[in-house]
């Protein structure tokens, strides 16, 4: 969630408006809606979507806005699917908070981008609504390499008796076609969508919108 959604970015277009989710875990979710809702009010149309450095956190958090951004014709919408050795489950937006004045959407992520945010832009790219492949802008590694970190798996916490704690990977993360993972590989950009890191990937972002 933008730290504050009042202070303009000067290089930002009149009709850009840039949020950043830190993670998805508490109030993350109500707080984004209102941040749409504030872009809304200010004739805003096209938003990037700051995951730099989001590490995931909640799949019921990732439901929630999901749909904030995913409409999909309010349908029950699948966001992800987990598989384990002996059973299934799936994640299923809530319902749709149709925010039809977004017209165009530019992700912004990194190599902390991870988990719930891969998640996110895994069903985004899915449903392809307002945002696809030439939208995602991924900053270099220090490899050079602009790619998310590729953690598609869930994993449980487990307290011993002794005060510690163990997790345990229980279940691979695909996304709504079921079959398609980012564990071990990520998302990867190329050409003028993998930048530098700092502002030359919002810069990016904004040739992307226009």
């Amino acid at each position: 969630y933008s730290e504050n959604i009042d202070q303009k970015l000067a290089f930002l277009d009149n009709d850009v408006a840039l949020i950043k989710l830190s993670s998805f875990e508490g109030r993350v979710a109500e707080q984004f809606q209102s941040a749409l809702e504030y872009m809304n009010s200010k004739n805003k149309t096209k938003l990037i979507l700051d995951l730099r450095s989001n590490g995931g956190g909640y799949m019921d958090i990732l439901e929630e806005v999901a749909s904030s951004l995913i409409y999909n014709g309010g349908q029950r919408t699948l966001i992800a699917h987990a598989k384990n050795k002996s059973s299934t489950e799936d994640f299923y937006m809530k319902k749709s908070k149709n925010n039809s004045f977004i017209k165009g959407i530019s992700v912004l992520a990194n190599e902390n981008t991870a988990s719930a945010s891969e998640c996110l832009i895994g069903a985004m790219l899915y449903y392809k609504e307002n945002f696809d492949l030439t939208r995602l802008v991924i900053e270099k590694n220090a490899d050079g390499v602009a790619k998310t970190y590729g953690k598609g798996i869930m994993q449980t916490t487990y307290l011993m008796l002794d005060g510690g704690a163990f997790k345990l990977t229980t279940a691979t993360i695909y996304q709504p076609d079921k079959t398609t993972t980012i564990h071990g590989k990520g998302f990867i950009a190329s050409g003028s969508n993998a930048t530098e890191q700092g502002d030359s990937a919002i810069f990016r972002a904004l040739e992307t919108l226009s």
